[in-house]
């Protein structure tokens, strides 16, 4: 009760309201996941940067926790890095409480009336930093805890990005001195690239989100991905643009079925080349 309560009044202290009366109410959702948590799925990135970062976090029984992360860079220092490493989690570990109760909390914020009728606006503020955050905490039997933020560091949306950045923050405390280095993936490296590329596409993600996702698969993609790439495609196959040629091109790398041109070599129309991936590979 203790920690909930010191959630909830942070929540609070840093949400600011878009009306004048209003009344914020925070509650909770269904906590899934055993008391001791073994494995920690954690990504982050930035839209105008460029940059996703996969990480997953093992809970080793003796010494803290092992992680495996993949970091991709599209804009700056380009390419794709990798980390295998020991974590102290001390103060992970000690934060988990805080964490998960961050990700269970549900704000609403509901405008009240004045006695006359009229409602007045509050406070707004915009931001061109858009991010992303997801974060889903497992047991030893599977059970887990999965939440995602992806927008811009903004009033609208805060009922989301506040709960989320809350989790955040001693993971990427954590997180912060893990060392990436260039290689060659690993078969581990692409059982995570893959699991959360699954993840990514069981809902509509972000839209740089979902790209970035699509520019990393021609290096770590298998056959696994193939059907989420192909059932996004055929859902966003009448307005081709430069997400779709990313998926075409990942969908071309892993399976080595390329019908991108021609027989003579020319460019085909990116609507003709989605409809017969979705037709070979559906």
């Amino acid at each position: 009760m203790e920690t909930l309560e010191a959630v909830e009044r942070t929540l609070r202290k840093k949400f600011q309201s878009g009306w004048s009366p209003h009344k914020l109410v925070i509650d909770w959702g269904c906590n899934a996941p055993a008391e001791e948590i073994r494995d920690i799925d954690f990504e982050d990135g930035s839209g105008h940067g460029g940059s996703l970062r996969l990480f997953h976090l093992e809970r080793n029984p003796t010494s803290g926790w092992e992680l495996r992360a993949i970091a991709f860079s599209g804009y700056y220092n380009t390419g794709t890095f990798y980390a295998v490493t020991h974590v102290d989690g001390k103060k992970l570990d000690a934060a988990l409480g805080s964490l998960r109760v961050a990700m269970l909390a549900k704000m609403h914020d509901v405008a009240t009336y004045r006695e006359n009728g009229a409602i007045g606006l509050g406070s707004f503020s915009t931001s061109s930093n858009d991010f992303h955050l997801r974060i889903r905490l497992a047991d030893a039997d599977g059970k887990s805890l999965d939440r995602t933020f992806s927008g811009y560091q903004s009033t609208n949306g805060q009922e989301d990005r506040l709960p989320m950045e809350l989790a955040a923050e001693p993971i990427q405390a954590t997180l912060k001195n893990v060392n990436f280095a260039a290689g060659v993936p690993t078969q581990a490296d692409r059982e995570l690239f893959v699991r959360h590329f699954i993840a990514t596409f069981e809902k509509e993600p972000f839209w740089w989100v979902g790209e970035r996702m699509f520019e990393m698969a021609p290096t770590l993609g298998t056959a696994e991905i193939v059907p989420s790439i192909v059932q996004w495609l055929a859902h966003h196959h009448t307005k081709p643009d430069r997400i779709e040629k990313e998926a075409v091109d990942a969908l071309a790398a892993i399976t080595g079925l390329d019908l991108r041109k021609t027989p003579s070599g020319e460019d085909r129309p990116l609507e003709e080349v989605i409809a017969d991936y979705v037709r070979e590979c559906g």
